[in-house]
């Protein structure tokens, strides 16, 4: 009689595992909807989210069997997870995502109270100085025609050290590559 005792907590065990498998899915889920990352970025929490459950497997066949793999711990794991998506995973995600919408809502407004001096002086400022702006404007374009040839003389002079600054930058490269 203790034998079948001992095989159902075994079993409860990888029911709670699977559960905890899909738990630490969800979180994972939940931190990608929150967070935008790259496929490289991806993969690597694929990776790692497979080798923390591998473990938590091990773990848990360990503890409770004495490392003896049984085909019911394995059922009892795919119990669990689906008992978990079925059951909770919606609530958790979908909770969890009012949560973190929440706290982004409230940073966004603490932020935006913090900048409004700063953003306000700005505003303020920037009207004096488009004003400055435009008066050297006017200015520069009036100087440009009183120099007239002098102004685009050495306009040209200096675009063409500019030019060979670029000939000669672009002759060490290739000379950089052959060696």
């Amino acid at each position: 009689m203790s034998l079948i005792v001992e095989q159902v907590y075994i079993f409860f065990y990888a029911v709670l595992a699977g559960g905890i498998l899909a738990f630490l899915y969800d979180i994972l889920r939940i931190k990608r909807r929150a967070i935008k990352t790259n496929v490289i970025i991806l993969s690597l929490e694929d990776i790692i989210y497979w080798l923390l459950s591998a473990i938590i497997v091990f773990l848990t066949v360990y503890n409770s069997n004495d490392g003896q793999m049984r085909g019911f711990i394995f059922l009892g794991n795919i119990l669990g997870v689906t008992l978990y998506l079925s059951l909770f995973s919606r609530i958790v995600i979908a909770s969890s995502m009012m949560v973190i919408n929440f706290i982004k809502k409230v940073l966004l407004f603490i932020w935006k109270v913090v900048t409004y001096p700063f953003r306000l002086l700005f505003k303020i400022l920037s009207v004096p100085l488009r004003f400055v702006g435009r008066c050297f404007g006017k200015l520069g374009r009036l100087l440009f025609r009183i120099l007239g040839k002098a102004a685009h003389k050495a306009k040209g002079a200096a675009s063409n050290r500019i030019k060979k600054v670029k000939v000669w930058g672009r002759f060490i490269r290739k000379v950089r590559k052959k060696t």
